[in-house]
């Protein structure tokens, strides 16, 4: 006899773990689909269904079967509010609203004990017995970070006592490098987030702050509003339960860059340190050897090149959010130039960090910029400048005398609003909301300097469809 798996509750990508191969939901319903395809091909081996019974369970509760007969609703109504927060929940995903950092308390948070009473040997954390609740909740966070979260402490401790676990405790999951900011000192934790918001440059609803401390938790509510505080249970065994249920980690797109994101940050904080070694800011820009892939959207880029048109914010002119179907059929359009950018330099790979979109039009004699947004990590390097020439030599190959776009004002991208201005646009138009709409002569454009360099991979024209 051979026993299946139970599905696991853990959705460490959310609804898209449906989507996504390799997802922890997706290997297990392959290691059964594998169990079946197996016993039907041996006669002597039954199969003991645990996952139809750890189902049945609840689903037994879910269907009620008078409500579809009288108004053909696929589950009982006391279960309708779960379905509508999905629905949200895949929605504002879709609208770039989605976790990017868990902010993490330590001392009976990632382990049981204080670590500067009892000692490395002496907090509970085990993979087998007494603190197994946090290996295997560490365990889970290590997940989320090999998906793209962000992994940062805050704690009220000695900072040399607070690493010690993560370099010397046989059994901890998460280690050192998997931690992109470390705080731990005596301030309000309120304040280091602040910095570590800072630091990071996200929004703060798009952090989550997890501690056991209910002191804690309020302080930072009260504080810091749009930072995501949950409760969590009072035993430890519930937390990967508790934070499952939440389903914060909601995502609609995956790419390559997710899992190399925690090295990003960190090469970018060591790229600020030794920027102020440099008597100038040009000297540092040319000291980086900035290499800069500018190329027409292609399919493996598409799950990235989705991802960032779904969550960039700030530096985002128009704000549209378009799915992988939508972005492909962009790709297929002879009529589009649909563009991303990928930055490297000698502290290593930015990968995908700028999108943007343009329409030629010949019998207007204009190209017409729908999309730009551009990661915040890299702001100030001159990036958005070599786009920007880029952009306009692309309009004088195609033989066209102007370049228009707009701006269309979110809550969060005020950053942008002269963008257009920096490069000598005219504002034609304004409109009601505070939209506004910008022209340039390509004949009147003063190109500007970097200190960037093109791949020498580099395509002569990239209109034109696949």
């Amino acid at each position: 006899m051979s026993s299946n798996y139970v599905m696991p509750y853990e959705r460490l990508f959310g609804n898209y773990d449906l989507k996504h191969a390799g997802s922890w939901y997706d290997t297990v319903g392959e290691i059964n689909r594998r169990i079946v395809l197996g016993a039907r091909e041996r006669n002597n081996v039954l199969v003991n269904d645990v996952d139809a019974l750890a189902s049945w369970y609840g689903r037994r509760t879910w269907y009620d079967e008078r409500f579809w007969d009288l108004a053909k609703s696929f589950c009982a109504t006391e279960h309708l509010p779960a379905v509508a927060q999905n629905i949200t929940d895949i929605s504002l995903a879709a609208r770039g609203q989605t976790v990017k950092c868990i902010v993490l308390d330590l001392d009976n948070t990632l382990w049981g004990g204080v670590i500067g009473d009892d000692g490395v040997d002496g907090i509970r954390l085990s993979a087998h017995g007494d603190g197994e609740a946090f290996h295997r909740f560490q365990s889970f966070l290590l997940g989320l970070k090999k998906r793209g979260i962000l992994l940062c402490v805050c704690s009220k401790n000695e900072h040399a006592a607070a690493i010690k676990p993560f370099e010397e405790h046989p059994d901890m999951v998460l280690r050192k490098e998997d931690i992109t900011i470390f705080v731990a000192n005596w301030e309000n934790k309120a304040e280091n987030i602040k910095r570590i918001r800072e630091s990071l440059e996200i929004g703060y609803d798009s952090m989550v702050f997890l501690d056991d401390n209910p002191f804690e938790r309020n302080s930072v509510r009260g504080i810091l509003p749009d930072v995501i505080v949950p409760e969590l249970p009072e035993d430890p065994a519930d937390y990967t339960r508790a934070l499952s249920e939440l389903n914060l980690f909601e995502t609609t797109a995956v790419s390559a860059e997710d899992s190399a994101r925690a090295d990003l940050y960190r090469a970018e904080f060591e790229r600020r340190s030794v920027a102020s070694t440099f008597s100038n800011f040009d000297e540092y820009l040319a000291s980086l050897d900035m290499r800069i892939d500018v190329e027409r959207f292609e399919p493996s880029r598409l799950g990235r090149i989705s991802q960032l048109l779904q969550r960039s914010n700030q530096f985002n002119l128009t704000t549209h959010r378009y799915n992988e179907g939508e972005c492909e059929a962009m790709m297929r359009d002879a009529g589009c130039i649909p563009l991303y950018g990928s930055l490297r330099d000698r502290f290593g790979d930015h990968g995908l960090i700028s999108v943007i979109v343009a329409r030629p039009d010949s019998f207007k004699s204009t190209l017409e910029i729908t999309d730009w947004l551009m990661s915040c990590r890299v702001l100030a390097r001159g990036v958005e400048e070599y786009l920007m020439n880029h952009v306009v030599q692309e309009a004088m190959r195609l033989n066209l005398e102007v370049v228009t776009g707009s701006y269309i004002p979110t809550a969060k991208n005020a950053m942008v609003k002269e963008f257009f201005a920096r490069f000598g646009f005219e504002k034609s138009e304004e409109r009601s909301g505070g939209s506004t709409r910008w022209r340039l002569r390509v004949a009147d454009y003063q190109f500007r300097k970097t200190f960037i360099q093109l791949e020498e991979k580099q395509s002569t024209s990239l209109a034109g469809g696949h």
